[in-house]
């Protein structure tokens, strides 16, 4: 997903303020520079999903992409996260999955 796409998704939940560009008072020690605050947020929230590999960052692309985790541990987050704002889980998390239970059945019938 790209950085406008998650942006669009979340205006219609913002109020007037967080849309505004240079409208708010930032944090300690942080330039507001031109964005919103919603913009900052984004970016906060997206480095902490990096850092907790639940979002990998494909810089060639410029998207930020879901991921699984060791084990699935992402997937009830992920789950979570697509029913609370009525979405559909990504086709390329679907196909990992499918990968995954494809080679856990040869591995079981071998």
């Amino acid at each position: 997903m790209r950085f406008g796409e998650i942006a669009s998704a979340l205006v219609p939940h913002c109020t007037e303020m967080d849309l505004k560009i240079g409208m708010w008072d930032g944090i300690e020690n942080y330039e507001i520079g031109d964005r919103s605050r919603l913009e900052y947020l984004i970016e906060e929230v997206l480095g902490e999903m990096v850092s907790e590999q639940i979002l990998r960052y494909n810089e060639e692309r410029d998207l930020w992409v879901l991921s699984l985790g060791d084990n699935r541990q992402n997937l009830p987050k992920i789950i979570n996260w697509v029913a609370a704002l009525g979405g559909q889980l990504p086709q390329h998390l679907l196909l990992e999955m499918s990968r995954d239970e494809i080679v856990r059945t040869k591995k079981a019938n071998a």
